[in-house]
């Protein structure tokens, strides 16, 4: 009886080191292609309604595509843009210029990414924006 019970708890130990660890990165490949903004969610309660509106819009005609050589091409319906990124456990780190801005560096956690699907945050002040991606 003993020994059942040590057994459960060993392998329930092993469950939880893999699945924390298999939670602890994304897969680089996994990212590669193109992605296409699903949705838009935000918890910002200091913005204006129609403010978030135009920031959804603009959210949701936006592109990515991230490419083997580390490089990425942006695209929305307000400007386009071409930078480097780089996977960092799971997080994806963005570093581009563009005519309104030179060296930006934007940093999106990949909370799930699954199936073709990808959603990331990114903390705006004390606000999480949350977006969803599909793969083309």
């Amino acid at each position: 009886m003993i020994i059942k019970k040590l057994n459960i708890l060993i392998f329930t130990m092993l469950i939880s080191i893999m699945c924390s660890c298999s939670q602890g990165s994304v897969d680089k490949k996994e990212i590669i292609g193109k992605w296409k903004v699903i949705e838009f969610n935000t918890n910002t309660k200091d913005l204006s309604p129609g403010i978030i509106k135009v920031a959804e819009e603009l959210a949701l005609s936006s592109s990515y595509e991230f490419k083997k050589d580390s490089s990425y091409s942006f695209n929305s319906s307000f400007e386009s843009h071409d930078g480097k990124w780089a996977l960092e456990n799971k997080n994806i780190i963005m570093t581009f210029s563009s005519e309104y801005e030179k060296n930006v560096v934007e940093k999106y956690e990949v909370v799930n990414l699954n199936k073709g699907r990808m959603t990331w945050e990114t903390k705006f002040e004390s606000e999480i924006i949350e977006t969803v991606l599909s793969k083309k």
